[in-house]
């Protein structure tokens, strides 16, 4: 008679799963007292005593504290240590270099935004290594913790497994590069790659609108449009590690060509450069726009100036934000059909820009083209963030791999 052999954990497996667990719990808390820990986790009060003696003897988590149980006696409190460590996240953009350091205990501790020429593949990675070492020693000037490991997001297909850029259309000779092994060569610690769409999401998931849901998708438009799904509190990254990439789906037959070589995908209609390109085109044939003046005064256009000139009244300045909000409004109807997020939160410098105008014309569209019954049990957000949160994704994607993924469970 056959018997079915029943594989689960090992001992060594779960008592890292069991230490992963109460370490999310603590990032999460804060500061938590032992019995608290058990509660929350399940697990005995032996088990968690253990552990966390472990813990104190490592310095990876202190005592910070005591406040007084019920039966009036003293409880110790328990945090992560903020001078154990910290991680760098690093989030490269066709023309500059946004940097965040977070502490052990999630803080951020440092941050930078450093030009980049984005000409040549090698001299681009150059910079990277140049900003990390800046804030390496700018950090380390002023204390002894240790780098922990360095997170960085970069615009395009990624082999997360492999720390491998396939392809990165905004940067040009960026083909099969091994990042993370470049990196490697300088700095000896934990690097993990990944598409910086994913990255924002994270921070979205850890810092931003996504905290407390577990069912969410991120939508970022900027230099180019990508996005991050949350499915049951895991970010879905696909079989092969690239899902994601929301911006190249067909929008408008006989539309722009794409830099991914398609035509008419969401990223040709509504990426920074795409708007910028369609607004110029059509200033040229309207002599009453202001935005014609703007240009005249400064030389070039910005999608701030496009914003401004909307709330002042210009008709076309409306024209250019409510055709992005509309063709992005009919991707995100696809989104919403196809995912039932129940929550969708827009981020990005387009978002950023062009803020309500853009917001309500997505919203619309989005009602308009989706399944009644999934669009009014969605929410569409914009996200809080007015500052680079690739970075700080990336350092969340570091830190989450050095505690555990649970961080982003909890």
């Amino acid at each position: 008679m056959r018997t079915t052999r029943m594989y689960g954990l090992s001992h060594i497996d779960n008592a890292q799963r069991n230490r992963q667990v109460l370490l999310s719990l603590v990032w999460e808390q804060g500061e938590i007292s032992r019995k608290k820990l058990a509660v929350l986790s399940g697990l005995s009060i032996a088990t968690t005593k253990r552990i966390v003696e472990d813990l104190l003897y490592e310095k990876i988590v202190i005592e910070t504290g005591s406040h007084k149980s019920k039966r009036g006696r003293r409880t110790q409190l328990l945090s992560l240590n903020p001078e154990f460590g910290f991680f760098l996240g690093v989030n490269l953009h066709q023309n500059a270099i946004a940097l965040t350091a977070i502490s052990l205990a999630g803080k951020p501790i440092y941050e930078e935004i450093s030009p980049h020429n984005g000409k040549e593949k090698d001299d681009v990675i150059e910079n990277i290594k140049l900003t990390i070492r800046r804030a390496l020693d700018t950090i380390q000037h002023e204390t002894v913790s240790p780098l922990l490991g360095i997170g960085v997001g970069v615009p395009g297909l990624i082999d997360t497994r492999q720390g491998l850029v396939l392809f990165c259309p905004g940067l040009p000779g960026w083909e099969s590069v091994y990042l993370a092994a470049e990196l490697q060569k300088e700095f000896s610690t934990d690097i993990l790659i990944d598409d910086n769409s994913r990255c924002m999401a994270l921070a979205e998931r850890l810092y931003g609108q996504g905290k407390e849901l577990n069912n969410f998708l991120f939508v970022c438009i900027d230099e180019g449009v990508g996005g991050g799904i949350f499915i049951d509190g895991k970010l879905y990254r696909g079989k092969h590690g690239i899902a994601g990439e929301l911006g190249h789906i067909l929008i408008k037959e006989n539309g722009p060509r794409c830099r991914c070589g398609s035509i008419g995908c969401l990223e040709a209609l509504v990426s920074k450069q795409a708007i910028l390109n369609s607004a110029r085109v059509l200033i040229a044939s309207d002599a009453f726009s202001s935005l014609k003046k703007v240009i005249d005064i400064n030389g070039d256009l910005t999608l701030e100036a496009i914003y401004q000139e909307a709330k002042a009244g210009d008709k076309l300045s409306n024209i250019i934000i409510n055709t992005a909000g509309e063709y992005l409004g009919v991707a995100l109807a696809d989104f919403v059909n196809i995912f039932d997020p129940g929550v969708v939160i827009l981020g990005g410098e387009v978002v950023t820009a062009f803020q309500e105008f853009m917001y309500e014309e997505v919203v619309r569209t989005t009602k308009l083209k989706s399944m009644n019954p999934i669009f009014s049990r969605t929410v569409i957000k914009r996200s809080n963030f007015s500052n680079d949160s690739g970075s700080l994704g990336a350092a969340a994607m570091i830190i989450g791999h050095y505690l555990g993924d649970n961080i982003l469970n909890i």
